[in-house]
């Protein structure tokens, strides 16, 4: 049984091949807890990085139905280890192993009883599995395409400001692919009225299709395979609650630029210190990270830094995976 707490990801996944069932998760009441673990009486529950919901977790440990979590990182000042917040720790002192992204969570953890194990981000494997299976955009490769592409993915409004100034620009040399987060049409119209033009929606398109300028993705699912034809990808959310997936767009050896708010996210980090991401606060150092990516000796340093990131990462599943089997979980 899969299931997911927000739309996007439950769009994504709805007809998943692997999964019996496939559901929304309930909203984190007693009672929906326990209807659903009623109904479900699982073996063992996955949960993935922050995934504390607090009646799930109580109900579970409560039945010593064994728990873990995969691919979590922490930090000092986590929620998670405030006072009040130290009937959810207890609980999840009953989980029978945290596995964490990096050395630092597992010390932090370590230091509060909890049973941890380093194998790093399982995400990362799914986007290195995810370039051997990417659909084709034959368009992409008409003769009226620039030579190189520039993706903006899962933007806002918000993010549009910053980078519109640049998109405006004569000599802009881009072909522009823009994926707004929501692909509704009011959002696609106000993300329109920032730029001052119309691109070609992408579900308009199809093999003999040649868009000039660029086009905008109306549709759920294809971003991650648009990747592959990019050259340097902003991702958007850094100018909200925080930036959406990076990881895409890197396994496709894309530099990324992305806003402020990033801290959360410990790839992001990583990444701006392998001088493979750069993160902005203004239109004007977004014309700056162009700058930069577009020297042939940066954006090559970055492409190597990718790489690195990528190797030292990947096996996460694998780890995984290898403890379910030791354990009879899965066979």
């Amino acid at each position: 049984v899969l299931t997911f707490f927000s739309p996007s990801g439950y769009e994504m996944r709805v007809n998943y091949q692997h999964a019996d069932n496939i559901y929304y998760l309930p909203l984190d009441t007693r009672k929906n807890a326990e209807r659903f673990i009623n109904a479900v009486n699982p073996r063992l529950a996955i949960f993935v990085k922050y995934d504390f919901w607090f009646n799930y977790l109580n109900i579970l440990s409560a039945r010593k139905i064994p728990f873990i979590f995969i691919s979590s990182v922490f930090h000092s000042r986590h929620f998670l280890f405030r006072w009040w917040a130290i009937k959810l720790r207890r609980i999840l002192q009953n989980a029978e192993v945290i596995f964490v992204q990096d050395q630092k969570s597992e010390v932090l953890l370590s230091k509060y009883q909890f049973n941890t194990l380093i194998a790093g981000d399982n995400r990362i494997d799914r986007v290195i599995q995810l370039q051997s299976e990417l659909k084709e955009y034959v368009f992409l490769n008409g003769p009226k395409i620039k030579n190189k592409i520039m993706i903006f993915g899962s933007i806002w409004p918000n993010d549009v400001s910053i980078f519109a100034p640049w998109l405006n620009q004569s000599t802009n040399p881009y072909f522009i692919i823009l994926a707004p987060h929501d692909i509704s049409q009011g959002m696609r119209k106000k993300i329109t009225s920032h730029i001052g033009k119309e691109y070609k929606l992408l579900s308009e398109c199809h093999d003999q299709t040649q868009p000039e300028d660029g086009i905008m993705v109306d549709t759920i699912g294809d971003l991650a395979h648009l990747y592959q034809y990019g050259h340097i990808a902003y991702i958007g959310g850094g100018f909200g609650k925080g930036i959406h997936s990076i990881l895409e767009p890197v396994a496709a050896g894309l530099p990324v630029i992305f806003g402020p708010n990033y801290h959360r996210f410990q790839e992001a980090k990583e990444l701006i210190h392998l001088g493979a991401a750069i993160s902005i606060k203004s239109s004007h150092e977004f014309k700056e990270a162009m700058e930069f990516f577009s020297n042939e000796d940066h954006y090559r340093a970055a492409k190597q830094g990718i790489a690195s990131f990528l190797s030292h990462h990947q096996g996460a599943t694998l780890k995984v995976v290898q403890y379910l089997a030791n354990r009879k979980y899965i066979s």
